[in-house]
């Protein structure tokens, strides 16, 4: 019952894993413990270039990003820069042009294909040239830090 809830309330922190502990009779700390050292293990993995960027290709093939400013906001490549946590940079044309619910739906689809599905990842959408940055934390909130 207390998952069903947290779940509908939090809907948007989905994919934050659940432990029930009882510290009186000592109940499922076996299980967190195993649960953090998954969680460990998942935020220390690194994907490849190539997926990352085939991953981001059929993102915008299945929802591209829509025009803003009458300009079409372009991902020209993504790298995973850094693990723990897991910490992936977007070069695009114009960062500020991609829209919060693009970059919500972006990732959704990273969160399931990719093996963090516990863990935050950080995005970085950066320009081309690196001088204009937008930081990006996937943890599926409307504000996307």
């Amino acid at each position: 019952a207390w998952s069903k809830y947290l779940i509908r309330e939090f809907s948007s922190m989905r994919h934050v894993p659940l432990a029930f502990v009882t510290a009186a009779d000592s109940r499922n700390i076996k299980q967190l413990v195993n649960l953090a050292q998954s969680i460990y293990k998942q935020s220390r993995i690194r994907v490849t270039t190539g997926r990352l960027n085939k991953l981001v290709r059929a993102a915008i093939r299945n929802n591209p990003p829509p025009f803003r400013k009458n300009k079409r906001p372009k991902v020209f490549y993504a790298t995973q820069v850094a693990t723990e946590p897991p910490t992936i940079v977007l070069k695009c044309n114009e960062p500020k042009l991609l829209d919060e619910t693009w970059k919500r739906y972006l990732a959704g689809v990273m969160r399931e294909e990719l093996p963090f599905q516990e863990v935050p990842i950080k995005l970085y959408f950066r320009a081309r040239g690196g001088s204009d940055s937008e930081d990006v934390s996937l943890e599926d909130r409307t504000d996307i830090d």
